[in-house]
């Protein structure tokens, strides 16, 4: 079975088998072989082969899903797709438990202060004890913010509680 995602994705490129081999190292017949014969490549050429034509690695080949999912887990202690399912007292025992550090990246954190009142205090001590704390808001302009909002339908509300 041939693997005409990769195809499409060299022509869209305007690619040729052969730049892509050089790219990546290999040989152009095994360009072709992951192409004819829909042979997955080692990871490594599977990166620079997705990097080169701009595309996921696993849109070229998807037999790879489970094995990214099973290796992204396998280093995770616990995964949540979204914060709306992190139990709520994880939040206080992470900044609780932390020693020499405590760092939080958001767009707004509007969440994390509605959900702990207290949260101010509680990295004050923190801060107070020696634990290095930083926060860092993102900014409330980039398009990505935008694109953000509208894809959690809240629009430009996003942006407005940066």
């Amino acid at each position: 079975m041939a693997n005409e995602r990769l195809r499409a994705s060299i022509s869209a490129n305007a690619a040729t088998i052969q730049s892509v081999a050089l790219q990546v190292g290999v040989d152009p017949k095994t360009v072709e072989r992951w192409i004819t014969t829909d042979r997955t490549p080692h990871r490594t050429h599977r990166w620079k082969t997705a990097t080169f034509l701009g595309v996921d690695e696993v849109y070229l080949w998807p037999s790879i899903a489970r094995q990214a999912e099973t290796a992204s887990a396998s280093e995770l202690v616990t995964y949540y797709p979204h914060r709306g399912v992190v139990p709520v007292d994880l939040w206080s025992s992470l900044i609780d438990n932390a020693v020499s550090h405590v760092e939080v990246l958001v767009y707004a954190g509007l969440f994390l202060f509605d959900g702990h009142p207290e949260l101010a205090e509680r990295l004050s001590r923190k801060a107070r004890a020696g634990a290095q704390v930083r926060i860092l808001l993102g900014n409330p302009t980039p398009e990505v913010l935008r694109q953000r909002g509208e894809e959690e339908g809240i629009g430009a509300d996003l942006a407005k509680r940066g």
